[in-house]
């Protein structure tokens, strides 16, 4: 565990790192100041990690590369970053997919350009870590908890956490973007 601790506390700004074609952890940090200014979430500062996350079904490349850098349909920290930053980007939620399923309100993406602003947002805002990582023996998900519990409940990781500081901001946040969208279907 103190290996792995040690390898997602190693992040470097998102331009500048390949991320390895193995499952494993990822770490996102925060590499500039004040990127949450003006939202509740403000307090948090430079070098604060925000999400511990996994890839289990897939390799860390596609995880971090082509859902959280990417688009954010599949990405729950892209949808709750967005949600949180909706007003100072700008942002347009919109309905995932072309029907209107309950999943496809529910998780909920942006309008082209939203999801381009949210991009550069994240590429110029967020350092990430990755921790190769395979086990046919141990439980991916126990150690993802332990992690998150050892990072001190990252901001954006909502999930394994009962109570914390933005956990009911960042659902808000999102059930807002869900409204925005169910009203443009109804």
């Amino acid at each position: 565990m103190e290996q792995i601790i040690r390898c997602l506390k190693d992040y470097k700004e998102i331009n500048n790192i390949e991320a390895p074609k193995t499952t494993g952890f990822y770490a996102f940090y925060t590499i500039a100041n004040n990127i949450f200014e003006g939202t509740a979430l403000s307090d948090i500062k430079k070098g604060d990690c925000i999400y511990v996350g996994i890839a289990k079904d897939e390799t860390l490349d596609k995880r971090v590369y082509k859902s959280h850098l990417k688009t954010t349909g599949k990405s729950t920290l892209r949808r709750a970053i967005g949600a949180i930053l909706i007003k100072k980007l700008g942002l347009e939620p919109t309905m995932r997919g072309k029907t209107a399923t309950e999943s496809n309100l529910r998780n909920f993406t942006f309008s082209k350009e939203s999801e381009q602003r949210l991009t550069e947002f994240i590429n110029n805002n967020l350092g990430v870590a990755f921790c190769s990582y395979s086990s046919i023996d141990i439980n991916l998900e126990d150690i993802e908890k332990e992690i998150i519990k050892e990072f001190g409940y990252p901001a954006f990781n909502v999930e394994y956490v009962k109570e914390s500081k933005y956990k009911k901001v960042i659902q808000d946040a999102r059930k807002n973007c869900r409204a925005i969208v169910k009203s443009k279907v109804v």
